[in-house]
């Protein structure tokens, strides 16, 4: 009898001090993803210059309801389309508290972690064309394992997608993208793959067709807050024009960029391989083309580029040539 007290006693400490550490957990986890959001923004600003090149791309948490076990929460990411009309994406996430979320356990995962989120994309103005091409069901799903210390890692889902607009037609594979974060979620690791990506307007004859796309990238944040970043991707075919007339083949394509930014001075190359070039039938065998730049102020470019959409806006024009500048608009740039 007595022992079975002492069993039974145990259990209830273990239950009570597991339920003690999921309601820290989550609480914490709640604490690092508004922080996680805080470093995105920050991101973007250093990035894009303070006035983020006019895009005023921001993101935020709209609503986070946290229970014992588990929080709900909606992020939205705003931003302006080229026309400068507003844009809305928003991503509703179900997050699991640690330290044993269930459906981390289910998917194979013993590790203790901070919370598994499940998150989703949610239909809004800018992406109800897409959710319609999948009837109702959300194009892009993530599955992000939240670990301690500021580590982590997330995959990103996109369904295949094929969306009429009038006579032009889009088509896409879907695909995946696999990001590991570490260093308090400063530096990460992406790679991902697309298998094809068309687009084909019947009435010009004119289209696009992409094959079998691969991306790298890593990040690393130094001592002195300088962001280091090295990306790459790989296409294998990409065709884009009128099949029967002037159209341009590439074959075996890769773009390779590398940046260094300090403060607001970044340093940076990039460079094209062509593997094989051709107009219609016209081989122009292989071609690579690089350039680059050093201490380049990206504030000063930023507010210069905002300045000119500015200016190209209170003219009413869309196209650089139709532009002509007053003597007072080219003294201003």
């Amino acid at each position: 009898m007595k022992k079975s007290t002492g069993v039974v006693g145990v259990v209830v400490v273990l239950g009570a001090a597991y339920l003690g550490a999921t309601w820290y957990v989550g609480k914490q986890a709640q604490t690092t993803v508004e922080r996680a959001v805080a470093q995105a923004n920050e991101r973007f600003a250093k990035v894009l210059g303070t006035d983020l090149g006019g895009s005023e791309l921001k993101l935020g948490i709209s609503d986070y309801q946290r229970r014992f076990f588990s929080s709900d929460v909606t992020y939205a990411l705003s931003l302006k389309d080229e026309d400068g009309k507003p844009v809305e994406l928003i991503l509703r996430d179900h997050m699991q508290h640690g330290p044993f979320p269930l459906d981390a356990l289910r998917a194979g995962d013993f590790k203790p972690m901070l919370a598994y989120s499940q998150s989703q994309l949610v239909a809004s103005p800018a992406t109800q064309k897409w959710f319609d091409s999948q009837k109702g069901a959300s194009p892009m799903q993530i599955t992000t394992h939240i670990g301690f210390g500021g580590t982590g890692k997330s995959v990103w889902t996109f369904a295949p997608v094929d969306v009429v607009e009038g006579e032009d037609k889009i088509s896409f594979s879907g695909g995946t993208i696999d990001v590991k974060f570490s260093n308090d979620f400063n530096d990460n690791t992406a790679t991902g793959r697309f298998d094809a990506l068309s687009f084909n307007d019947p009435q010009t004859g004119k289209g696009l067709k992409v094959k079998n796309i691969q991306v790298n990238s890593v990040t690393t944040t130094g001592a002195q807050n300088d962001v280091k970043t090295q990306s790459s991707a790989t296409i294998d075919s990409f065709v884009m024009g009128n099949v029967n007339d002037g159209a341009v083949t590439i074959d075996k394509l890769s773009v390779n960029v590398d940046s260094q930014q300090k403060d607001k001075l970044l340093d940076g190359s990039v460079r094209y391989d062509f593997g094989r070039l051709a107009v219609d039938d016209i081989d122009l065998g292989s071609l690579a083309v690089g350039g680059k730049v050093q201490q380049l102020d990206v504030t000063a470019l930023t507010s210069l580029a905002a300045e000119y959409d500015a200016i190209a806006a209170k003219h009413g024009v869309s196209d650089d040539d139709e532009l002509v500048l007053t003597e007072a608009e080219e003294a201003v740039l």
